[in-house]
């Protein structure tokens, strides 16, 4: 006997991106380049002139900005909508397969098969990409935060087990067949049961790009048969907004760590270089001897400490930022669950496992690392103030002994000269002999030789 095939009532799929609009440090262009990665996804062929006209929509100052709402091409039920929250975009790509009336736009109430699930997240990719038959974000389009998947379903026949069909619509959505979900915790909403999926990645070394890929997350809301249809797509849309906020939270959360994984890796690099350089430094002859130390050597470490400083420092801040991040979105992510709850009369304690994740484990390491590293700074510093210190000594000494072997060596200049004076006054001229050979140019080169070597045999006694 064949099994019967799988039904479903009104599936709809949703993803929900979040990109960079602003973040620590970036400059104008580096806006003006996440704002352009971000429109891409609904329009590949923007002009500056648009681009600046939708920045004009923006509001640097607002929590919340609905920029744009896109319907898909007949006779397809679905659109775009683009959101700014803060310094994040928000886009939510929406599609519940073709109209049943495309000119009236009438739903397609109709019982159809779980694999219309697949072909739905095929309409949304292709139109991410603008490019057809695709299933998956290509490079170019992927987010620079995060991703949801939001799948919402009614049971088709009240006999029909949750779980096991949660578990059948993640197989039609999934980007790797070998991830299997539990689905341990369940929950409510407006009705429906709710279960979570959320594959993380084990490196969070690796390029964000590969990150991303792994870093997935689906939701699926399971309606009990015999809900109307109309109230189940109403009450859904009524949430969108506040499920967006709530999704941004948590992806920017998973962006700060990731981000200040990267920052933790160099600083690591960054403090086996000050130990070589500290030790460097340690090495350093003691007490310094008579002829002082080699200033190139001195300098040569010092230039390669100053750009390890600076970076050592930054990272250190960029540590700071990410821990402030992480710990008001985990705020906010915690209080919209809140407000998901008491207002829909739901239950999410579920989504609360993440909470006790990015606050045990992401926030507790980032702070812990900052701890860590910051000793390595006054290091830094102390190690350019002494071998600053050190060659400032060195360069007066240095400038003092050449200023006595100038002056010793002027001396004995002016001495020769006055000596020559002095003998050209005394002797009377002899025109018949040459100057070459006579006393007076002997008595001064005779003079001015022993000043000089006069002033050579100060120089080495100071040196010693």
């Amino acid at each position: 006997m064949m099994n019967k095939p799988t039904q479903l009532i009104y599936p709809t799929v949703d993803l929900f991106l979040y990109d960079l609009r602003e973040s620590f440090g970036h400059s104008l262009p580096e806006k003006h380049h996440y704002r352009k990665q971000f429109w891409q996804k609904i329009d590949p062929n923007l002009d500056d002139d648009k681009l600046n006209q939708l920045a004009a929509i923006e509001n640097p100052e607002a929590d919340y900005v609905q920029l744009l709402i896109k319907a898909f091409e007949s006779p397809l039920d679905g659109y775009y909508r683009a959101l700014q929250l803060g310094d994040a975009y928000a886009l939510q790509v929406n599609c519940s397969g073709d109209y049943k009336d495309a000119e009236t736009k009438q739903p397609n109430d109709a019982t159809q098969r779980i694999e219309t699930l697949n072909k739905l997240k095929q309409i949304i990719a292709s139109h991410i990409n603008h490019q057809l038959d695709t299933w998956e974000l290509l490079p170019t389009q992927q987010c620079t935060i995060g991703q949801t998947w939001l799948v919402s379903v009614q049971i088709a026949d009240s006999n029909q087990d949750p779980k096991q069909l949660a578990k059948d619509c993640y197989k039609q959505l999934t980007p790797n067949s070998k991830w299997t979900p539990e689905f341990r915790e369940q929950g409510r909403l407006l009705g429906a049961r709710v279960f979570e999926y959320w594959h993380s990645p084990d490196n969070w070394q690796q390029d964000w790009e590969s990150f991303s890929q792994e870093n997935y997350h689906l939701i699926i809301c399971m309606f009990p048969a015999g809900k109307k249809v109309t109230e189940i797509r109403q009450n859904m849309y009524d949430i969108h907004l506040d499920l967006i906020r709530l999704f941004s939270y948590r992806h920017k959360i998973i962006w700060a760590y990731w981000q200040s994984r990267c920052r933790t890796q160099e600083l690591k690099l960054q403090s086996y270089e000050i130990r070589r350089l500290v030790a460097s430094v340690r090495t350093l002859p003691n007490p310094i001897p008579a002829q002082g130390l080699n200033l190139k050597e001195l300098q040569s470490t010092l230039i390669q400490t100053l750009p390890i400083l600076s970076d050592y420092a930054m990272n250190l801040n960029d540590l700071d930022y990410y821990t402030t991040t992480i710990q008001g979105n985990l705020e906010n992510y915690q209080k919209r669950i809140q407000k998901l709850e008491r207002e829909t009369s739901s239950y999410l304690k579920f989504l609360n496992h993440f909470s006790e994740v990015a606050d045990e484990k992401y926030l507790q390491q980032v702070a812990t690392d900052g701890a860590t590293f910051r000793p390595g700074l006054p290091l830094m510093e102390n190690l350019i103030r002494t071998i600053g210190s050190v060659s400032g000594i060195e360069q007066t000494k240095s400038n003092r002994t050449l200023n006595t072997t100038v002056a010793l060596i002027g001396i004995g200049l002016i001495v020769s000269s006055i000596a020559a004076t002095v003998l050209v006054e005394q002797l009377p001229p002899a025109k018949e002999t040459p100057f070459l050979f006579t006393p007076v140019f002997w008595g001064s080169i005779s003079t001015g030789v022993i000043a000089v070597v006069i002033a050579f045999i100060l120089l080495f006694r100071d040196r010693r």
